[in-house]
């Protein structure tokens, strides 16, 4: 089925709520959801399965001088952590030791990016890192994050990062609608209705449900 970005969005934040994910939360899930969408990337699977479990338990972390390890990482429940973290300049290095969800992690980075104006490097194990800015993720040498087993986050410079591709070539316009799996839909759908107020007079009173003005 085909919905608008917005739309998409809006579902995303209520699924991960209805699923039991704090506002803020949910928020953050559904503007990551929308940033790979724009980037014609998957970003309503991506959410949809890593909500899937609900609000889960929280994952073991240590750390080593300036680095710190998550291991069992819910991406859903800590994913923005890493990138607050090193933006406050708190530690330099992150490791996440088997992520559930690898590519919301890139547009939890895409977001937290946009607002910080800084760029992030997701190394996998290959020669050149993952490298996401505000506006763009340039995969280097990452051909699938299927079954990643670690990723290394730091935050680099511009200068910092190699380029990848070819950067004369122009981006390609975001696009207005998002094709979406109709079960994926269903899905949020039903987990969104748990966010939805019983209709009884008593709610309506209180503004509940649709009025009759076409504003309502």
């Amino acid at each position: 089925m085909i919905c608008s970005r917005n739309e998409v969005a809006v579902m995303l934040r209520k699924a991960a709520i209805g699923s039991g994910f704090p506002v803020g939360v949910a928020d953050d899930l559904a503007a990551a959801g929308g940033w790979l969408c724009a980037r014609r990337l998957e970003g309503f699977g991506a959410v949809m399965d890593a909500i899937a479990t609900e609000f889960g338990p929280e994952s073991d972390w240590w750390s080593e001088n300036t680095t710190v390890h998550m291991t069992d990482t819910s991406v859903a429940r800590f994913g923005s952590s890493p990138f607050e973290l090193l933006v406050a300049k708190d530690i330099e290095q992150v490791v996440l030791h088997r992520p559930d969800a690898p590519l919301l992690l890139v547009g939890l980075a895409g977001i937290v990016a946009q607002a910080n104006e800084t760029t992030f490097a997701l190394s996998v194990g290959v020669d050149s890192p993952i490298i996401v800015s505000s506006e763009s993720v340039m995969w280097g040498d990452a051909l699938s994050l299927d079954c990643v087993e670690n990723i290394d986050i730091t935050e680099v410079h511009l200068t910092e990062v190699d380029q990848v591709g070819d950067e004369s070539a122009p981006s390609p316009s975001p696009p207005r609608a998002v094709e979406v799996d109709e079960r994926q839909w269903a899905v949020a759908t039903e987990l969104a209705s748990r966010t939805y107020v019983p209709a009884t007079e008593e709610s309506r009173v209180r503004g509940a449900g649709a009025g009759l003005g076409d504003n309502d």
